[in-house]
């Protein structure tokens, strides 16, 4: 996926699983499809609008969402594709 400098800001409105139902993957508005890794990336660039990045107890960083009390705060509740 490529970014400009125009100020676009996407949010994520669906999510990819693994069998054990951690995220794989994150579907943006825009129709673009993220890995996890990418997703946090893109996310602490401040690209994404609808997430933010946290640490786990083991110092792990994970995307969780902000703004989003319909999904609970967890993306493991938003549609899957």
């Amino acid at each position: 996926m490529k970014y400009t400098d125009d100020g676009t800001k996407y949010k994520i409105v669906a999510v990819r699983k693994y069998n054990d139902g951690s995220i794989e993957s994150v579907k943006l508005d825009n129709g673009n499809v993220l890995a996890i890794g990418r997703a946090i990336r893109v996310t602490k660039e401040g690209l994404i609008t609808n997430a933010s990045i946290e640490m786990d107890d083991d110092g792990k960083e994970f995307i969780k969402p902000v703004n989003s009390a319909q999904q609970e705060g967890k993306f493991e509740n938003y549609p899957i594709f």
